[in-house]
């Protein structure tokens, strides 16, 4: 407990943005602005077809198999049975009526989505001001849809230690440790907007995985977790644990970022 308690307090102190949050004010950068994912690559969050100044590209997760199975599986609530003609011919109406990302949320994700019952919570379009910066000057992440963990779920002494990266809102009610994040457009949507705030999703969800997966651990174990990258991030194999969606105009995306070891790392 002491060994992980030192671990995150010096990680927050080489950051300099121990106990600090972005609220999106004039001078913070986002998604919105090119430089954007410049500033995310040179903190190591990486996007889909990095390479290196070499040409050479990340290895694939360990797990990619396993994902790639479970796409493949059919949602029985989708089959001829239960999803009928005019199901999908309502679907396709809502879809195409949708004017703002407001309106996919509401009319059409939740079938996209599909019922998880009281498995997972849910939340959305609420500011992550409660997370540890990824680099001085980046506004915070507000993603349109994230399922996570009551936070009574995750003992206290964790939930103190890791707030800064599972605990994503200072409404501490609202699911803590964000998972299957998601983003939308609408029809006038951007899609290099869309693009940056998935990469920046992804990154800030899986750094709050592998907190928890290492938590206690005196040395991080890298290539146990996935989707997160961090500040001095590189090549590794790592598993594949947490998902963002992208959905733009009738397209459907899903990403899986996973861990990369740091260079120099052993």
């Amino acid at each position: 407990m002491n060994q992980s308690n030192s671990r995150t307090n010096k990680r927050q102190r080489d950051s300099g943005l121990a106990g600090s949050s972005f609220t999106g004010k004039t001078g913070t950068t986002g998604p919105y602005d090119p430089q954007f994912e410049q500033m995310l690559i040179d903190r190591g969050v990486y996007p889909d077809g990095f390479r290196t100044l070499s040409g050479a590209k990340p290895p694939k997760p360990q797990n990619m198999e396993d994902i790639c199975r479970r796409l493949s599986q059919p949602r029985p609530s989708l089959s001829p049975s239960q999803f009928s003609e005019g199901a999908f011919e309502d679907f396709q109406d809502k879809n195409r009526a949708v004017s703002t990302e407001q309106d996919v949320m509401e009319d059409v994700f939740p079938t996209i989505r599909g019922s998880a019952g009281t498995r997972f919570h849910k939340a959305g379009n609420t500011p992550f001001n409660n997370l540890v910066g990824f680099a001085p000057g980046i506004t915070e992440a507000k993603v349109d849809g994230y399922d996570g963990a009551r936070p009574i779920e995750i003992e206290l002494a964790v939930r103190r230690d890791l707030h800064g990266y599972i605990i994503p809102s200072t409404r501490t009610d609202l699911p803590a440790a964000p998972n299957h994040l998601t983003e939308v457009k609408g029809p006038a949507g951007r899609a290099d907007v869309l693009r940056r705030q998935a990469m920046y999703a992804g990154a800030v969800g899986a750094r709050g995985m592998f907190e928890l997966q290492n938590y206690g651990n005196a040395t991080p174990v890298n290539g146990c977790a996935a989707n997160y990258a961090p500040a001095s991030a590189h090549f590794c194999t790592g598993e594949a644990v947490i998902a963002t969606e992208l959905y733009d105009a009738s397209l459907l995306l899903l990403a899986a970022p996973y861990v990369m070891k740091a260079a120099g790392d052993s």
